[in-house]
């Protein structure tokens, strides 16, 4: 699993580094958004795997969206 923190192109970008790191699964999110990323209780986030699935999933709190990147994860 690999983690992208951008600050444009966010789907693009999670593309790109889904392939360059040769990862099963990408999270990227945006660290310039508002009550999202770094300091923020909250998060949103953009995810892709190698099958080629991907979603953006909603604001909401980190726990739960571990629990969502988990459950992803579990599925590959």
């Amino acid at each position: 699993v690999g983690f992208a923190a951008e600050t444009r192109e966010l789907e693009h970008a999670v593309a790109e580094k889904l392939v360059s790191k040769n990862a099963d699964l990408l999270v990227g999110n945006y660290v310039n958004e508002a009550g999202s990323g770094f300091g923020s209780a909250t998060n949103s986030v953009f995810v892709a795997d190698s099958r080629g699935k991907s979603e953006t999933l909603p604001a909401m709190p980190k726990p739960d969206l571990a629990w969502r990147i988990l459950d992803w994860l579990s599925q590959l």
